[in-house]
């Protein structure tokens, strides 16, 4: 009777370890699993982000060819070269950094005529630079702002002289300043990503460079005017 109340206990004792083995075990694989889901999501608000600021450095190229096709202003053509170059060396700079991150870009040419669809389809002109897979809201999201974008620069294609001057100028201000406001969010959501942070601090130079420029140029604008 001794000997089999001893077998019960170490019977019992191994069943009780083995069910706390199999909590552990559980435990362990629903931790690994919002880990894993923790940085799907950090990931993709990544993506979202680099997205937006390609966004941006696609619409200053796009606006700064405009103005090299309308304007006549010696002034603001300088400006305007000046403008493609800055956002196409950042442009290139991101589209490296994304490839070494695999977060990849969904870029579309907003220097063509046509506009923007809904779901993961093309933008109208841009003859096969369809968008690569992403998640819908990132999406909708970018295809909203290239829509948004597509009817500002129609806008301005429809104006001549001093009157597409000075809106030119008005929406490269706007453009940089909604830059200036990306680049502090990203300073903050993204701070531990060196990387990032070196290309945004490096952006943040070029906005301000870019929007002291503009003031100075709307003034010689109105002037001669």
């Amino acid at each position: 009777m001794k000997m089999r109340r001893q077998l019960w206990g170490v019977g019992l004792g191994v069943a009780l370890c083995c069910g706390a083995a199999w909590a552990q075990g559980d435990t362990g694989t629903q931790q690994a699993q919002h880990e894993g889901q923790q940085l799907g999501e950090a990931l993709e608000d990544k993506v979202g982000f680099t997205q937006q600021l390609a966004f941006l450095d696609q619409t200053q190229i796009a606006l700064g060819k405009l103005a090299l096709e309308k304007s006549a202003d010696p002034g603001v053509r300088a400006f305007a070269q000046s403008l493609i170059q800055d956002h196409q060396q950042h442009l290139a700079s991101l589209q490296t950094y994304s490839e070494a991150n695999t977060l990849g870009l969904a870029l579309l040419d907003l220097g063509m005529s046509g506009t923007a669809t809904g779901g993961s389809g093309d933008v109208g002109g841009t003859s096969g630079a369809a968008m690569q897979e992403r998640p819908v809201k990132y999406d909708e999201q970018y295809l909203q702002l290239v829509n948004g974008f597509v009817n500002t620069r129609d806008q301005l294609t429809a104006l001549e002289g001093r009157d597409f001057d000075k809106a030119f100028l008005q929406q490269v201000a706007n453009y940089q300043k909604q830059g200036a406001k990306l680049v502090n969010t990203g300073l903050s959501r993204f701070r531990d990503d060196t990387s990032l942070s070196l290309l945004l601090n490096r952006l943040n130079t070029v906005l301000q460079t870019r929007q002291n420029q503009v003031k100075s140029l709307e003034k010689a604008v109105d002037k001669a005017g």
